[in-house]
């Protein structure tokens, strides 16, 4: 008698297990997940790397002029020779010059965004 509960209990359980194993298989055939790299597939990113390029460049330039720019800065308060007057002047066109220099980073990063995008279809 325990044998034939046993059958009617993997009867049951038939439908269950095909259902799960036809979901996982559905799963993982229909996910959007790409398994290779895009060069094997033949699509490429159609504009290179131009604007990673570009953003680099931006970045580098931007740098060098922070670079310089703290290099004269420190010579300008070494040349107020501890006058209050002159170090808060030089500490305000300081500050100006660096909120020119992030601007100017800015709208070079900006204008990267849209090197090589042609025009969209227009």
């Amino acid at each position: 008698m325990r044998f034939a509960d046993q059958g009617r209990t993997a009867r049951r359980r038939l439908p269950y297990l095909a259902l799960v194993l036809v979901a996982l298989i559905a799963t993982v055939g229909l996910s959007q997940c790409k398994l290779v790299d895009e060069r094997l597939t033949g699509v490429a990113n159609p504009f290179g790397l131009e604007p990673e390029k570009c953003m680099e460049q931006c970045a580098q330039d931007a740098a060098a002029r922070l670079r310089a720019e703290a290099a004269v800065h420190s010579q300008n308060v070494k040349q107020c020779h501890g006058d209050p007057t002159c170090i808060a002047l030089e500490q305000v066109r300081h500050q100006n010059v660096i909120q020119k220099i992030t601007s100017d980073r800015d709208a070079c990063l900006n204008n990267c965004h849209h090197q090589g995008s042609g025009s969209g279809g227009r």
